[in-house]
């Protein structure tokens, strides 16, 4: 379903929404990925998505819009009992069916 279907099987008029749930480095790592882009604009062209912010992206979904508070909710006390980690990486790699390429845990 797109932005701004309806659920028409229960009557009621939900509105859904496409989510993206993701992490954001810390400001020194979100400095060194940016840097890195800027290298590979500089060596191979710009593109597109280039200049995006850095993040990793945990899942995407749709939802009826009026749970977006109690997901909101819900993580955050979910979050509030986690600590911060690390992420080693190994390399470059490339789904086949597309040109995205990105970083091998």
């Amino acid at each position: 379903m797109a932005e701004g279907d309806l659920l028409k099987e229960s009557g009621i008029p939900y509105t859904f929404k496409d989510y993206l749930l993701v992490i954001n480095p810390s400001d020194v790592v979100r400095k060194d990925i940016t840097n890195f882009k800027r290298q590979y604009g500089n060596l191979f062209g710009k593109a597109a998505k280039l200049w995006s912010k850095p993040h990793i992206t945990l899942c995407r979904f749709i939802m009826a819009e009026y749970l977006e508070k109690t997901l909101k909710r819900e993580l955050g006390e979910f979050l509030s009992t986690r600590q911060g980690f690390n992420v080693q990486t190994n390399g470059f790699d490339a789904w086949a069916n597309n040109r995205v390429l990105f970083i091998r845990p």
